[in-house]
């Protein structure tokens, strides 16, 4: 069980550009800019980081205003 605990913490740490992406995609999401948070959100979120994964899928859904297959994955 450590093992496994640890390999997941491993997996999701980011790179200083990730983390960058991240960022600026969360300081646009609460500014109400979903749209222009996608792409930063996009590169944390495929790194593995569950934050940016959650905030991608709402961003997604708030603009289409609905669940799409793409916000659910």
């Amino acid at each position: 069980m450590t093992l496994l605990f640890l390999a997941s913490q491993a997996f999701a740490q980011l790179t200083a550009p990730q983390e960058t992406a991240k960022v600026r995609g969360l300081e646009l999401y609460n500014q109400m800019k979903a749209i222009s948070a996608l792409p930063f959100l996009t590169v944390a979120a495929e790194a593995g980081d569950m934050d940016s994964q959650y905030y991608l899928a709402e961003a997604l859904r708030k603009n289409n205003r609905y669940m799409t297959p793409e916000a659910e994955k």
